[in-house]
């Protein structure tokens, strides 16, 4: 799977535990994505002599394809979101995916998923996200 690389543009906390970080995509320039996927980084792990794949699912907006919005909580002592919640604008990371695991088959009508809110994340989002059926190919 091909690497990725991309650049902190902002780090904002929901809560004491909860981070949202857009990262600007720099190779590609875009990227197209669909509710469901997320993209894997090798986190470095000292001590060890080879680094830790952690998922993270992306939560941005399907009509932004340059910039990818993540939302993670931070938990004790793992590797993954302990180095992210060390990420500073300016950073550049490197990433790959995006993964196609969790997304919807298509499907004859559009539906969406409603869920209570999780801690730290926005109603809006959880609401907003359909599931759509592949658009028709075209001859």
């Amino acid at each position: 799977m091909q690497t990725n690389a991309a650049e902190v543009v902002r780090v904002h906390d929901l809560t004491h535990d909860v981070r949202e970080l857009d990262l600007r995509l720099i190779s590609p320039a875009t990227l197209d994505f669909q509710p469901g996927q997320f993209i894997s980084f090798e986190i470095p792990v000292e001590g060890r002599p080879h680094s830790m794949t952690r998922a993270y699912s992306i939560a941005s907006p399907l009509s932004q394809r340059s910039i990818l919005t993540l939302v993670f909580n931070r938990v004790d002592h793992g590797p993954g979101s302990t180095w992210l919640f060390g990420l500073k604008p300016g950073d550049q990371v490197h990433f790959k995916g995006r993964r196609e695991v969790f997304v919807c088959a298509p499907m004859r009508h559009a539906i969406s998923y409603l869920s209570r809110p999780a801690r730290g994340l926005p109603r809006s989002t959880l609401c907003s996200i359909p599931c759509y059926p592949k658009p028709p190919r075209r001859s």
